[in-house]
Order: C-alpha cells, then structure tokens, then sequence
C-alpha cells in the first residue's frame, strides 16, 4: 500500500495532537479521517481548517442513516464543506443511497459517497441474531448491489470482503478501514 492510499483517523486525537501531528515535515499522508464524534465537538471549521491549513483530503465519516428525505437534507447541510469522501449505510436502502448519490453531486460535487456495508465491530453471531442473516458473504453481495445500483462511489468493507467487490463489483472503491 502506497502513501496516496492510506488515510489517517483524527478520531482519537485532541486538536493540539491533530495540529502536532499534521505539523510534522513528513507527513506526506493526503487524507485524514474525521469520524462522528470528532465532527460533532469541533465541526465544519475543523474540516476546513485541516483542509486550508495542512492541504489535506477529507474522509468524513458520519454513516449517515435515516429515511431519504433526511439523509438529502443532512447532504446538502454539508454543502461547500471540501470533503473528499463522505459515508452512509448501505443498511438505508437503495431510495436512501439514491438520495444521498444525488444530493452529493448537487451539493458536494468533488465528493465521493461510501457505504458502510456492516459495522467491523459485529460478529457473524450478531449478524445471525440481529438480522438472520446465516450467509455473510451473501449478505455482503446484496449490499453491494444494492450500493452499485444505487450509484454510490464505494463501500467500506473488512479485508475480507475486499476480494467480493474486486470481482463482483468492479467499479466500486474498496476502503478498509
């Protein structure tokens, strides 16, 4: 894996070690990640100063989920933010992601959207309990359909899926978290 492929989670770091972190001279990585909580303490200005100041790349990871209507709205409330990815779950349904595809190109044209298909922190029990699910690598495949058909740029999967989505799903990005 090359540097331009790694992108870098802030999530656990205070604003002075995101500043000491992004100050280094070598830090070459182009792309950070700003998941939920991270965004929700410090917000946009923390998203546009790491993009004006350090010129770097925004993974905005929120796994948005709600009906369409509010997912669109959460979309366009993004609007001129200079993130390069942004997440949603696949679990929305294909109206959702639909909805979330469409906004971003209104709202966030240099924005890719990425679906989060199922949460690295479930196990298989969990799936089967939560969802009946006793196929994952089915289960998986039907969320990447879903996410193909519904336009959106890629998923975020477990090195284990990875393989599915090369060759299943070709023109789908593959971000292992």
């Amino acid at each position: 894996m090359s540097v331009e492929q790694t992108i870098v989670a802030l999530d656990q770091m205070s604003l002075e070690d995101i500043d000491v972190f992004l100050s280094r001279e070598d830090n070459t990585i182009p792309t950070v990640k700003i998941g939920l909580e991270l965004y929700l303490k410090y917000g946009a200005e923390l998203v546009h100063k790491i993009h004006r100041q350090y010129k770097k790349h925004i993974f905005l990871d929120l796994k948005l989920h709600d009906i369409p209507k509010t997912v669109e709205r959460a979309i366009h409330s993004l609007k001129d933010l200079p993130i390069t990815f942004l997440t949603v779950h696949l679990s929305g349904g294909e109206a959702m992601l639909k909805a979330a595809a469409l906004e971003a190109q209104r709202s966030l044209p240099h924005c890719k959207i990425l679906g989060v298909s199922f949460l690295t922190s479930l196990e298989e029990s969990d799936l089967h309990s939560l969802f009946g699910i006793k196929n994952t690598e089915e289960a998986f495949l039907n969320l990447f359909r879903v996410a193909d058909k519904a336009h959106v740029h890629g998923v975020i999967c477990s090195p284990h899926e990875i393989a599915l989505v090369k060759k299943y799903f070709p023109n789908l990005l593959a971000i292992t978290p």
